[in-house]
């Protein structure tokens, strides 16, 4: 302890400048993206456990976590589909995660029927394969609810995508009042009266 509070004190004083938010954001025009995130929070009683899940839909990818033993992240998997090979590959996002368990088996199969990557944290007690399946059967119940809301969604989302692109190209059809009202400059001035 005494070394670090050796380090400490030889550090140079810093002032730390808090920046203060933007007011304005940058509105996507894009047809390809939509900036948006959907999620889901929902409990399962089932015989064995209570199961919590939650949903995050990112648009390109999903994050889900699903628990029955409390509010842990224990692990993090990412699995995504790769052209070498037909079963998505995984990876561990969490260095203390290790390998064995539910989840990266259960990233797996949800890329696969999904056909997006997925990360996934899989917190279920070992030796319960009836309660990983209820688990894998009710998310993917709540990920095809989603998806359907989804699709219904995108037709209103292209509505205002194009309502915001005319408002755009109006805003920059009509001269702003700053521009109107300059005033001229004492040079412009001077130039006029002589000329």
């Amino acid at each position: 302890m005494d070394s670090l509070g050796d380090l400490s004190s030889s550090l140079p004083d810093t002032e730390e400048s808090n920046p203060t938010p933007s007011t304005s954001f940058p509105t996507c025009t894009s047809p390809c993206v939509a900036p948006t995130v959907r999620q889901r929070n929902f409990v399962t009683q089932t015989h064995d456990a209570v199961l919590h899940f939650q949903i995050l839909d990112l648009g390109r990818q999903y994050y889900v976590w699903v628990s029955a033993v409390g509010p842990k992240l224990g692990n993090l998997y990412l699995a995504i589909k790769t052209p070498a090979d037909t079963s998505p590959a995984v990876a561990s996002l969490l260095p203390a995660s290790g390998a064995g368990g539910e989840g990266p088996a259960m990233a797996q199969r949800l890329a696969l029927k999904l056909g997006r990557p997925v990360v996934c944290s899989c917190n279920m007690p070992q030796n319960a394969p009836l309660l990983q399946a209820v688990a894998e059967r009710r998310l993917l119940q709540e990920l095809q609810a989603m998806d359907a809301e989804g699709e219904q969604r995108q037709p209103q989302m292209q509505q205002t995508q194009q309502q915001q692109e005319e408002e755009g190209q109006q805003r920059e059809e009509l001269p702003s009042a700053k521009e109107s009202e300059r005033q001229p400059a004492a040079g412009e001035a001077v130039q006029a009266s002589c000329g």
